[in-house]
């Protein structure tokens, strides 16, 4: 592009973190993730062929923050700042300007997001979650308790996005926040497919039709 994003929007690909080796192993596997007792059980029942993704279900918060393919960010008011993911085009919504969660939120699979702009970084937390059979990792649930926060910055000449995030689910994981980070690079010419999951053809390499 010749000319960076100044806000946040636009078409982005999921890039390599500075300073950091490719890595070809899954960075949301079990193996990578301090899990409490309840965790451990549920992976100790880990079945690969469990993958909610065969269902056509979306991946939720953490792994959907450097998805694989493009994602949209516009602002569709000054209250609100939206995320587009090309995979299930799914459509997040991040409510700028609250200073606090509002009371008597419904849990949902992507939960309630709030976010704001301080010196420059773009903050969003994430709380109120359903429960998700994969939601911390592969074979890992999350639950109500989950925690993600977000926080964005982009490089001077606003072509490059950088972030940092946290994560934390008291009923599956144990210690502080999990810390991860992850890049992205402005595609200002990618234009997002839609994604049409089909269940039945997503499976068929269960069922062998």
């Amino acid at each position: 592009p010749t000319v960076g994003s100044t806000d946040f929007s636009g078409v982005w690909n999921r890039a390599r973190v500075r300073g950091q080796q490719r890595q070809r192993r899954d960075p949301f596997s079990a193996a990578d993730l301090p899990l409490t007792a309840k965790g451990e059980a549920a992976v100790q029942n880990f079945d690969p062929n469990d993958d909610p993704t065969f269902e056509c279900l979306p991946a939720t918060l953490p792994q959907t923050i450097v998805p694989v393919y493009p994602m949209q960010v516009a602002w569709a008011s000054d209250d609100l700042l939206t995320i587009r993911y090309e995979t299930n085009s799914e459509i997040r919504e991040i409510h700028m300007g609250e200073p606090e969660f509002p009371a008597d939120l419904e849990p949902t699979r992507m939960g309630y997001s709030i976010g704001r702009i301080e010196d420059g970084e773009l903050i969003v937390d994430t709380k109120f979650f359903s429960y998700d059979r994969w939601g911390n990792g592969r074979g890992v649930p999350s639950g109500e308790q989950k925690v993600v926060q977000e926080r964005y910055s982009l490089t001077d000449d606003g072509k490059r996005m950088e972030v940092t995030y946290t994560f934390s689910d008291p009923e599956y994981l144990t210690g502080p926040p999990v810390v991860k980070r992850g890049a992205y690079v402005l595609r200002p010419k990618v234009v997002l497919s839609d994604y049409n999951c089909d269940p039945d053809a997503a499976i068929r390499h269960l069922t062998g039709q």
